[in-house]
């Protein structure tokens, strides 16, 4: 049910892709805020920064934020980030405008999974350098000022 959500999220059909989220979501008796994370994931990696972060941000302002769901949901800002680059429908001063702002909210997930200490394994550590999701950060002087206090 998962890939078939992710594929019709792929396809722009937005509303039958939420139907199978949530089914999948209450076979597999995934939380409110994981399916928010997996779901903003996907639509933010096709583009849909928009419908994406507006699922996270209503989950987010209604969970109990622990160091793995930081992380994850600043993947999903962070992808954003990227995604509203390309948007077409938005003026360019638009697009800076939001794609910093995603930044931002993703470089502040990342502090409160470190402030969690998310990062004390050296795997875990290893993904903040690593994973593609949070390319769009790495030009970003506070995400190199993070690195820096983390000791990485």
């Amino acid at each position: 049910l998962q890939r078939k959500g992710e594929l019709l999220d792929r396809l722009g059909k937005i509303e039958e892709a939420t139907k199978s989220w949530q089914v999948m979501a209450m076979l597999d008796k995934t939380t409110p805020l994981q399916l928010a994370i997996d779901r903003g994931h996907n639509l933010a990696q096709w583009g849909y920064h928009a419908r994406a972060l507006e699922l996270l941000e209503a989950e987010l302002n209604a969970a109990e934020l622990d160091g793995p769901s930081c992380y994850n949901a600043a993947c999903v800002f962070s992808l954003a980030s990227a995604a509203v680059v390309t948007d077409d429908d938005l003026e360019q001063e638009s697009r800076t405008k939001l794609s910093q702002e995603y930044a931002d909210r993703a470089i502040d997930m990342l502090q409160r999974a470190m402030d969690a200490n998310y990062f004390e394994k050296a795997s875990v550590r290893q993904s903040l350098l690593s994973d593609t999701d949070l390319d769009a950060l790495r030009g970003q002087e506070r995400f190199q000022e993070l690195l820096r206090a983390g000791g990485f």
